[in-house]
């Protein structure tokens, strides 16, 4: 009986240590989630992620190894730009919606200055989630200030 009840003793002891040096590390990791700031805006809100290169609308760059890449739009993102912003939408309301949801950094492309982007960007979140995500929205104004196209680039964020 002394054999038996050392051994279940020892397995209980190395079972309870194993959770603590597997169960320590995920509490740690649960607690560091810090909030995402600034908050997801209604735009953001469970979009997805392209893959490819996030041309923020400009030109393709002329080096071979983007030849084969598509462009990384956000499917989700694109189609609400295009619901809310069709083209020949007023660019300038595009725009000011844009700031409402914490867009910020307009600028248009070297290449071509009738093509606008501009960012929003995330921190906080944890190793577990939620990630923080990095927008992009990209829009060509014509020359009477309406929308041309839109486009919405997507990526989550490691934190």
């Amino acid at each position: 009986m002394k054999g038996r009840t050392l051994v279940l003793a020892l397995g209980a002891g190395l079972l309870l240590v194993s959770a603590m040096l597997v169960g320590s590390p995920l509490l740690a990791i649960h607690l560091s989630r810090r909030p995402l700031v600034p908050a997801t805006p209604p735009l953001l809100q469970d979009v997805r992620a392209g893959s490819g290169w996030a041309s923020m609308g400009c030109s393709r760059p002329t080096s071979p190894s983007f030849a084969s890449m598509s462009e990384a739009v956000s499917p989700d993102l694109t189609s609400r730009l295009a619901a809310l912003f069709p083209p020949g939408s007023d660019a300038d309301a595009l725009q000011t919606a844009l700031v409402a949801q914490g867009f910020g950094d307009m600028a248009t492309c070297k290449d071509d200055p009738s093509v606008y982007h501009a960012a929003f960007r995330q921190t906080g979140g944890g190793f577990a989630g939620p990630y923080p995500i990095e927008a992009v929205v990209a829009w060509r104004r014509t020359e009477d200030g309406h929308v041309e196209w839109t486009k919405g680039f997507v990526s989550y964020l490691a934190p």
